[in-house]
């Protein structure tokens, strides 16, 4: 994992110039994934009672959701909106040449 600032100059290390930037929010991962998410483990505890893979697989799913209610702070998800800025300036010099 890498900071956001890390990230930028990655992208544009690469070419990319960054247009914008987001991190999801912490109630995105709790509505739309971890409840879910616990409600299906819910639903499968007896049924891990007689599969270990099945109860191996809730144990790892509920060590995450523990790791992100302690740090959802600390880490998240950034969604960058990049374009290649050898093709803006590409575009740009073939415009405007004579």
């Amino acid at each position: 994992m890498r900071s956001i600032a890390d990230n930028l100059q990655a992208a544009e290390s690469l070419g990319y110039a960054c247009l914008d930037y987001f991190s999801l929010p912490p109630s995105c991962w709790w509505d739309e994934y971890y409840t879910p998410w616990l409600r299906n483990i819910e639903r499968l505890k007896e049924e891990a009672n007689q599969d270990d893979y099945l109860r191996s697989a809730i144990a790892d799913a509920l060590d995450e959701i523990d790791l992100f209610r302690r740090f959802a702070t600390e880490y998240g998800y950034v969604f960058y909106l990049l374009q290649n800025s050898k093709f803006a300036i590409a575009h740009i010099a073939a415009r405007d040449a004579p």
